[in-house]
């Protein structure tokens, strides 16, 4: 029956079943472990137990206190040289060893008006207005001018009604939401006795033939009430 050599010893003697003959392993002679390791000899072989803060086979490896990202909150880590420490650089308004404790500015319940949602950042908040409210502003508490983005289009103008509400107050000769439709003045056929009707923006034009002039029986009205109207024979 074999005897089982210690950790720190192994055995030389070719054939030897007696502990007596287990002889001390050189494994850890010299400097095997670096910064700080220990050596421990395994038989003929070792295995070096590291300070924290240094890792791999001769605790060679310096390890990043920062690598797990110790700090809360998105702050930055910053190592602390020569050793295993950091510092959390903790910003406004966050504060403790790891930026773990926090101010809520949305904890006051008054600071969005008018069913704005608060949401809490590093450095203050922010208040989200509902985009089919009427209210604006840092804290949701300005009136929206309805004409601030409406663009009336060929000469008109936004009004506005109240309560978010607008409507584009056009020209004569347009209509439309944003006045974006042209109105033909001659759609109303203001010319009679077969006229033809031309129309600028603002006028009417009616040429008429000779035959309906030279026929005296046929009434000299040549168009309907409109805006300015011109005749002319042809």
């Amino acid at each position: 029956m074999c005897d089982l050599c210690d950790e720190a010893r192994y055995i030389n003697t070719t054939g030897s079943s007696s502990s007596a003959d287990c002889t001390v392993s050189g494994v850890c002679l010299g400097s095997v472990c670096q910064n700080g390791g220990t050596c421990h000899p395994l038989h003929q072989n070792f295995y070096c137990e590291c300070p924290r803060e240094y890792l791999g086979l001769h605790c060679e490896t310096p390890i990043n206190p920062c690598e797990s990202q110790p700090c809360f909150n998105g702050q930055p880590c910053i190592p602390t040289l020569g050793s295993f420490n950091y510092t959390c650089n903790c910003g406004s308004p966050y504060q403790g060893r790891n930026c773990e404790i926090g101010n809520d500015f949305c904890q006051q319940s008054t600071i969005c008006q008018n069913h704005a949602i608060c949401k809490s950042g590093p450095s203050g908040y922010e208040c989200v207005c509902p985009s089919w409210d009427k209210y604006i502003g840092t804290s949701c508490d300005n009136l929206r001018d309805p004409c601030s983005n409406i663009v009336c289009e060929n000469g008109g103008v936004c009004r506005n009604l109240g309560n978010i509400r607008h409507y584009c107050d056009c020209p004569d000769s347009y209509k439309g939401e944003l006045c974006e439709i042209y109105i033909d003045l001659c759609e109303s056929s203001p010319c009679l006795n077969n006229g033809t009707c031309v129309s600028s923006t603002t006028d009417i034009f009616c040429y008429c033939t000779a035959a309906v002039v030279a026929n005296r029986s046929v009434s000299m009205t040549f168009f309907k009430t409109q805006p300015t109207v011109s005749v002319q024979i042809i």
